[in-house]
């Protein structure tokens, strides 16, 4: 396996120990250069890399994309945390693990899940001190309070520059479609690129563009279709979890009342409209029959 073992000192010494007996290909990212030359000095068998693994180009530069393993073990948790999304949404790693300090935030660690927007929210009140869970309105009220004044007040602002501006936007209507397209265009790419700055999620995303347009020519129901590309990761994550849960049997979505209402909706809306379609060809053909 590839494993990379970012940050640390002493634990990342008796893990890199542990790792090489067990014949891995390790590559090492820390900051700390007289570390690098120790590790350099003792083991031959690794890569060791100087530098801050926070940095998306010194990760990269190390060559951690589509490693097995990424274990971090900064002295921050908000670090680790960076470090453990990082690797996952820009360098498709497979696992992160990582050392969590304080042992308030173990929870929400394991609630992440691989969130990337509650990940980078965490992430960002950690790094003003501000430690999430359930003591977070007791213990630290006002920064709390302020935070939520604040983003009331940016909507408040928000919908009086919406309100007054409504006439200027509506103006975009006139822009000629030889202009707005081109300009739509670059924002999609540039939109596109900076999620992940993937190169190949451009070419994905022009890819669809193209599908998107013959199914659009070929009269194909389009809302089922988006609603399918914006649901489908999170029906995904979710079902592995909940066949996790029962040991890989199925027979847990029919174990409780609601999840049983939710199939048998699910089927009705399904199949209603092959029904309905039977019953008008029958109606019609037996009015034309009499």
């Amino acid at each position: 396996m590839k494993i990379v073992v970012a940050g640390g000192r002493d634990e990342a010494d008796f893990l890199i120990g542990l790792l090489l007996m067990g014949k891995h290909k390790l590559i090492t990212v820390n900051e700390d250069m007289s570390y690098c030359e120790h590790l350099a000095a003792v083991h031959d068998d690794i890569s060791v890399i100087y530098g801050d693994p926070c940095k998306e180009y010194v990760m990269e530069d190390a060559g951690i994309r589509g490693c097995d393993i990424v274990i971090a073990l900064r002295e921050k948790d908000a670090d680790n945390l960076e470090i453990c999304q990082m690797a996952k949404r820009l360098f498709a790693v497979k696992k992160t693990v990582c050392t969590v300090r304080n042992p308030k935030n173990v929870e929400i660690f394991e609630l992440l899940a691989g969130d990337s927007v509650t990940a980078i929210m965490l992430g960002a009140l950690m790094m003003q001190g501000i430690t999430p869970g359930p003591l977070l309105f007791s213990t630290q009220t006002v920064d709390v309070y302020s935070i939520i004044i604040s983003l009331f007040m940016a909507n408040v602002f928000m919908c009086l520059l919406g309100y007054g501006a409504i006439r200027i936007f509506s103006k975009i209507s006139l822009v000629p479609m030889k202009w707005l397209n081109p300009i739509v265009f670059v924002f999609c790419v540039v939109g596109t690129y900076a999620i992940n700055n993937n190169i190949y999620d451009v070419f994905l995303m022009i890819g669809a563009g193209i599908v998107g347009y013959f199914l659009i020519k070929l009269d194909f129901c389009m809302p089922p279709i988006i609603l399918g590309l914006i649901l489908g990761g999170t029906v995904e994550e979710n079902l592995r979890r909940t066949l996790v849960l029962s040991d890989g049997s199925f027979s847990i979505f029919l174990s409780h009342p609601i999840a049983l209402v939710l199939l048998a909706i699910a089927a009705i809306s399904l199949l209603s409209p092959i029904f309905l379609n039977l019953w008008k060809k029958r109606s019609t053909n037996k009015q034309s029959g009499n």
